[in-house]
């Protein structure tokens, strides 16, 4: 990696999840040991505003959304906010959200994934929607209003629809709180819900 003083090895660790157990695509977990070098200031700004990824959206079919919630509940050792229609995970930097087939037209309006369950889209936060909208559409790339902000269709960002959002939102309604989990098949529009730890691991604290 080039770097103001010089080239630099970047360090890190890789590990992939067994593909049997993510029939939606490919996951990955990468700990860089030196994000200096990656991180650099002069690669941190885009003329379209990005200052990081918001979220990953997972769409999958009505009927096992709680099956596919519960397995990444496990996988991210963590609790989930249920949102409407979406199960969304907080991580770190960012969030996985999870969504049943029937509600991808009010979230993405136009979009159709091509298969479930599936990795579907990604969302960058923007500093300003309005001007990264203006700066994409200049650029004579059309755009569609979401819920939350605006997207790129598939076939103008790669193969997969990407939308851009305000901000970054790292928490929650109710993260620094402690609110209680929302029991295992209850019926909720908005709450939190609390998965068991695996067996053998101790329980996440509230």
């Amino acid at each position: 990696m080039s770097t103001p003083q010089g080239r630099r090895t970047v360090r890190a660790d890789s590990a992939r999840v067994d593909a049997a157990h993510t029939p939606e695509g490919a996951l990955q977990a990468t700990q860089h040991h030196t994000p200096q070098y990656v991180h650099q200031p002069r690669y941190l700004d885009h003329p379209n505003g990005a200052v990081g990824l918001h979220s990953v959206l997972l769409v999958v079919p009505d009927g096992e959304v709680d099956a596919h919630e519960e397995r990444y509940a496990r996988m991210l050792d963590a609790d989930v906010w249920i949102d409407g229609p979406r199960r969304v995970l907080p991580l770190r930097h960012g969030r996985v959200e999870i969504v049943p087939a029937s509600a991808i037209g009010e979230l993405l309006p136009g979009h159709t994934p091509e298969a479930l369950p599936l990795l579907a889209a990604h969302t960058v936060a923007v500093t300003d929607l309005t001007a990264a909208r203006r700066l994409i559409e200049a650029n004579a790339i059309a755009t569609r209003a979401t819920p939350d902000g605006f997207y790129v269709a598939a076939e103008d960002a790669c193969g997969v629809p990407l939308a851009f959002t305000r901000g970054w939102r790292r928490c929650l309604p109710g993260a620094s709180k402690g609110v209680g989990g929302v029991r295992r098949g209850a019926r909720r529009s908005r709450g939190w819900r609390r998965w068991p730890s695996r067996p053998g691991r101790p329980a996440r604290r509230p």
